[in-house]
């Protein structure tokens, strides 16, 4: 099962990235897969994310640098390929 992660502190845009991911995998017919939409104003961030472990991460590009640093220690797998931002 891939574990993806998509996470934005606007709801606008957390709904309209997890369906352009669920588009992406079904043209990429991958079924088992499970999204985790996560709306997280940036004090927030560590406490959502705490004991979770994604595959791949979709992170709006309006967090700064320490949060980022706290998505990027939950991603297994090569970072820099696993994260891509929106």
């Amino acid at each position: 099962m891939k574990n993806i992660l998509v996470m934005s502190p606007y709801r606008y845009a957390l709904e309209n990235k997890v369906t352009d991911v669920k588009l992406r995998m079904l043209c990429d017919d991958i079924e088992d897969y499970c999204i985790d939409a996560i709306q997280a104003l940036p004090d927030e961030v560590i406490d959502k994310l705490q004991g979770k472990t994604y595959d791949l991460v979709y992170v709006d590009d309006h967090y700064i640098d320490d949060e980022l640093a706290e998505v990027r220690s939950h991603i297994s797998g090569d970072i820099h390929k696993n994260i891509k931002f929106f």
